[in-house]
């Protein structure tokens, strides 16, 4: 067996699949392009939902992306065999592909545990024939809370806005005095609306662990540990790599045929799995990334939680503290008197108040400042005239 050509393929392998990457990555920035948004763009999400359906979804893209170039368009796998007998070998497309198919394996060494099989116990590898696919399948699921909410939006805050972005003129002042008295005659009814918004942001902290159980599950029990594994590693040591483990370089392939008289002849190959080289990478970066998604979303959902309970208190009790909390949580602008803002805060619901939050976040300070004093007004004269709401009318 030619074990310089083999030392050749680990050494090289990485070079060589760099090499194709930055191929890869050219034809990718063809077609992946990073878009400003337009002065009329209207934002109905936040920035942690940003970081699962932008973010998350064009880095799995990317990453499914450059192991496709490399796994169907390439040399995924290069099996080598004894070469003594060159009438009996096998070819080496011919091989390649059947270890590719089958999936390899590893040997796994002793470990302090008995194994109660024959021979030595085995760690099959036929992880990288799905994980194309599964990283494709990966982005879709943290593209999908995103655009269930868009879809269940239904436009109505920039239905709402009518072109109400910086500047506040003429006819745009009429606007802002009707949005404001929609709005306070439509008090409380945005609680299905704001559902919506709430499951989806729900949908995105339990996309994210349960990517994390599926991509565990996929790497054999492997991921849940991998970053701590790696984090622990001394490279001093003559440890074996926990990459090395996960994502082993080299593997064993075994070919069955039969021979000219009928007997089984077995053909032990070793194969260079050049791909592993880019799996590890790719699965390091994800499981930090995973984590702190998971940690960003679960805290973004006990902000929300405190936010609603916030409301709850301010529309319970007219203390100053209560509404200066419900002001700057509203992000209203900070030159606004909270005691004069609380005919506002006292009685906004959770529907409410996420309706009131989006539209702040897309309006300038100066006109969303007029507009919370034209609301004060108009809940005012709601107030003072019995004004029902909508549904009781």
């Amino acid at each position: 067996m030619d074990v310089s050509r083999i030392h050749l393929y680990v050494i090289c392998g990485g070079v060589v699949l760099s090499g194709s990457m930055l191929g890869v990555l050219k034809e990718l920035k063809s077609w992946v392009k990073v878009s400003r948004r337009s002065s009329d763009h209207v934002s109905v999400d936040t920035l942690v939902s940003a970081l699962h359906h932008r973010i998350t979804f064009a880095m799995l893209l990317i990453c499914c992306a450059l192991l496709t170039s490399r796994q169907y368009f390439g040399d995924p796998i290069l099996c080598i065999q004894d070469s003594s007998d060159d009438d009996a070998a096998i070819p080496n497309n011919v091989l390649n592909t059947y270890c590719f198919v089958t999936s390899s394996y590893t040997v796994v060494g002793p470990t302090g545990e008995t194994w109660q099989g024959q021979g030595d116990a085995q760690r099959r590898h036929a992880y990288y024939q799905w994980m194309p696919f599964v990283l494709f399948l990966q982005s879709l699921l943290f593209a999908s809370p995103h655009a269930a909410w868009c879809n269940w939006e239904g436009g109505l805050v920039r239905g709402s806005l009518m072109g109400l972005k910086d500047e506040v003129h003429g006819p745009n002042r009429d606007k802002l005095r009707t949005l404001a008295r929609y709005f306070a005659a439509r008090l409380h009814t945005f609680h299905i609306w704001a559902a919506g918004f709430y499951v989806c942001q729900l949908l995105n902290l339990l996309n994210v662990v349960i990517n994390m159980f599926f991509t565990d599950k996929l790497l054999g029990g492997n991921f849940y540990e991998y970053g701590l594994q790696l984090r622990q590693y001394d490279l001093q040591t003559l440890e074996r790599s926990p990459t090395d483990v996960v994502f082993p370089k080299l593997t064993k392939c075994l070919f069955r045929k039969y021979g000219p008289s009928g007997t089984i002849q077995i053909h032990d190959a070793l194969c260079v799995m050049a791909l592993n080289v880019v799996n590890e990478k790719i699965f390091m970066v994800l499981w930090y990334w995973f984590a702190l998604l998971a940690l960003v979303s679960g805290l973004a959902l006990l902000w929300r939680l405190l936010i609603l309970g916030l409301l709850v208190c301010a529309s319970a009790h007219s203390h100053s503290f209560m509404s200066v909390l419900a002001q700057r949580a509203l992000g209203t602008p900070v030159t606004l008197d909270p005691v004069y803002l609380s005919p506002v805060t006292q009685r906004l619901d959770c529907g409410d108040w996420l309706f009131l939050q989006l539209l702040g976040a897309n309006m300038g300070t100066r006109v969303y400042r007029e507009f919370m004093e034209q609301l004060v007004q108009a809940m005012e004269q709601a107030k003072q005239s019995d004004l029902q709401p909508l549904w009781n009318s």
